[in-house]
């Protein structure tokens, strides 16, 4: 019988004996990109780029600024669940070095 202890335990076990995003199951990453679509803005055209394989996720308007946020498939899938990437992820905003943008909430 688990219960929220019990999984933020096991979640901080896993942690402590390094494993993180990267290790998390490219099917898993795939469709956290896919479910989590809603937390990007309306008004910000992004594009994340695994640096890891040849996916690609676009998401918003075309007609935004277009912000690329590039990393491993895995810390993508952890930046857009709100989780710290176990590297630092790329960012540029029309070309030029940026910080990450905000995202919206949970859906």
């Amino acid at each position: 019988m688990g219960g929220p202890g019990r999984t933020a335990r096991a979640n901080s076990d896993r942690t402590a004996a390094g494993h993180g995003p990267r290790d998390w199951p490219r099917e898993l990453c795939l469709h956290l990109l896919d479910h989590l679509a809603p937390r990007v803005p309306e008004d910000l055209h992004l594009v994340l780029t695994a640096t890891d394989g040849t996916r690609s996720r676009r998401y918003g308007s075309g007609d935004a600024p277009t912000v690329t946020v590039s990393g491993p498939l895995g810390d993508l899938a952890a930046w857009l669940t709100g989780r710290r990437p176990q590297q630092p992820l790329g960012c540029r905003r029309s070309g030029t070095v940026a910080p990450l943008p905000e995202l919206l909430g949970w859906p």
